[in-house]
């Protein structure tokens, strides 16, 4: 049953590392996100069949997690690591939150941009779940990036950002800058190769020794 989430999450069988499976951000997705057979959601799905398994303030705390986190793409404008506060804002609606986590509060620094979840408890709001940050180098390509996907996938619906946003950090957290690019003083862009050979028997002397007769044409 994960492997078959699992492809419908990113197209990877469950566990397998070697294409870069993310445990953390699939079991987000699966808990948070994914919708049962019956048309729920996987995770209430697993209470109703198997609350034997959870205490009352595990349920509460559980319901809580679904109803009240929101997930966004925040902007951090202000640090206050001795209160452990984060002032932020979502880079696409502006809104702004004040939030308190003493782990974050000692690693982020004001300007840094980062996916993650808040969660309002009483009055105040927390992070939750799993949290990825960005370059600002690459912000403009990540707005499009989100822009291009919110729009394909809500089409003339124009469903709401923040649905948007809190149902699909799969396709958020698969998001990859445009690799950069090297120019030459010519204005010629210069590309990086590399190939890999296996040689048979002895014919690699007779290819080292035309290497070495060229070698204004390699840089080794």
């Amino acid at each position: 049953i994960l492997d078959e989430y699992s492809m419908k999450f990113n197209e990877k069988h469950f566990g397998d590392e070697e294409p870069g499976f993310n445990f953390l951000y699939f079991f987000e997705w699966l808990f948070l996100e994914a919708k049962h057979s019956s048309g729920g959601k996987i995770l209430d799905w697993i209470i109703d069949n198997y609350a034997e398994g959870f205490d009352d303030e595990e349920i509460s705390i559980i319901n809580e997690w679904q109803k009240n986190s929101q997930a966004g793409i925040f902007e951090v404008i202000e640090i206050k690591d001795k209160e452990w506060l984060i002032h932020m804002k979502d880079i696409f609606n502006d809104k702004e939150y004040t939030v308190r986590d003493r782990m974050a509060s000692m690693q982020l620094i004001k300007g840094d941009v980062f996916y993650s979840r808040v969660q309002k408890i009483f009055e105040n709001y927390y992070l939750a779940g799993v949290a990825q940050t960005y370059p600002r180098s690459i912000l403009d390509q990540l707005k499009d990036y989100v822009n291009f996907q919110y729009e394909n996938i809500y089409g003339t619906t124009r469903g709401n950002y923040e649905d948007f946003i809190n149902t699909h950090c799969n396709i958020i957290t698969s998001f990859q800058p445009k690799k950069p690019k090297f120019i030459d003083s010519g204005g010629d862009e210069i590309n990086l190769c590399e190939q890999v050979y296996t040689i048979l028997g002895r014919k690699h002397e007779k290819i080292m020794d035309w290497i070495d007769k060229n070698s204004d044409l390699f840089i080794i």
